[in-house]
């Protein structure tokens, strides 16, 4: 019987051979075919160890319970805080991402969760945290004042409020336009 089934696996092409090795599908063939599917693809030469990994890798898949870590009502605001878990090198994944952009009143109702693995949960928070109060931001870097070249400025946000009524005018309410201005704290001097 099993020199029936070997002539009958040699009259098939290597590529069937590699599919049936890759595959393993205990429906389809015995568990007796595939010591014989590796003998006979080793007699023309293909490396049979080389195509093991590939089916290994399939079985050795690394499961790890997650923890929710932030919550937010869009999907934009939770891919945002996403992609700045992945900028510090922690994976991180959305639950409900696509039902909050289907239907708004469920992602506002459930929210749509940052998700992590469990063991990276408080190194996340961490970062979340230092994002939050402005710790993770850049340093701002100073321009000299221009009428006395000192380096004690800061930038300060100004309204214009003739921007702001024309834009109002626009849009039918007023929208604030936003200008940023520098003070020197050595002279008192300001400047755009």
């Amino acid at each position: 019987m099993e020199e029936d089934l070997r002539a009958r696996l040699e009259e098939m092409s290597t590529a069937d051979l590699v599919a049936v090795l890759r595959s393993q599908n205990v429906e389809e063939w015995r568990p007796e075919v595939f010591p014989l599917v590796e003998a006979i693809l080793s007699q023309r030469g293909v490396d049979v160890v080389a195509l093991k990994p590939a089916r290994a890798g399939l079985e050795e898949t690394d499961y790890a319970p997650v923890e929710s870590v932030a919550s937010f009502s869009t999907a934009l605001e939770a891919n945002l805080c996403r992609m700045a878990l992945e900028e510090a090198q922690i994976h991180a994944w959305l639950s409900t991402e696509y039902l909050a952009d289907v239907a708004p009143h469920l992602g506002l109702a459930i929210g749509v969760d940052v998700l992590v693995r469990k063991d990276v949960a408080d190194a996340a928070r961490e970062v979340l945290a230092s994002i939050k109060t402005g710790a993770a931001a850049l340093p701002s870097e100073g321009e000299p004042c221009p009428k006395c070249q000192s380096e004690q400025t800061e930038r300060l946000q100004a309204t214009d409020r003739g921007a702001t009524i024309g834009a109002g005018r626009l849009a039918g309410t007023p929208l604030p336009e936003h200008d940023w201005r520098w003070t020197c704290g050595t002279c008192g001097h300001e400047w755009e």
